[in-house]
């Protein structure tokens, strides 16, 4: 009898973690991803929940998307946080905005993977939706 492991598999962590992190720092809902890539929203849903398995053409779709290498998207994260001084601080800060991510649209794609969306990026640029009164 073959036992499975109930521990996920590291390069699905890490695919997880940067579609996560790549969704975010794009400022994109996963519906918006799953139009740039072809992949369907409830797919996205599954790799950022960790539940997929997912094939070589899905990862390839989403490398597209997000402009990377499939390599990319199986990198382990790094998690050794280092001190920063000043200096780097200062740079950090002059850095293009393409270089960096708001905390804020980092908490709302974590939100959005663990199903508590509040449409944030869907709704932006749209105005407000008409509410018929009863």
């Amino acid at each position: 009898m073959k036992v499975r492991s109930t521990a996920r598999a590291p390069a699905r962590e890490a695919l997880q973690q940067n579609v996560i992190f790549r969704r975010a720092k794009a400022e994109i809902s996963q519906e918006e991803l799953a139009q740039r890539s072809g992949v369907s929203r409830a797919w996205i849903s599954r790799i950022e929940s960790g539940t997929a398995d997912v094939g070589l053409s899905v990862l390839d779709r989403l490398a597209v998307a997000f402009g990377v290498a499939v390599a990319d998207l199986l990198a382990e994260p790094d998690d050794d946080a280092e001190e920063v001084d000043e200096d780097e601080l200062v740079r950090r800060a002059a850095a293009p905005r393409s270089e960096r991510i708001s905390a804020r649209s980092l908490v709302d794609a974590i939100d959005e993977a663990a199903g508590r969306s509040n449409q944030r990026y869907s709704r932006r640029g749209r105005p407000p939706a008409v509410r018929p009164q009863a």
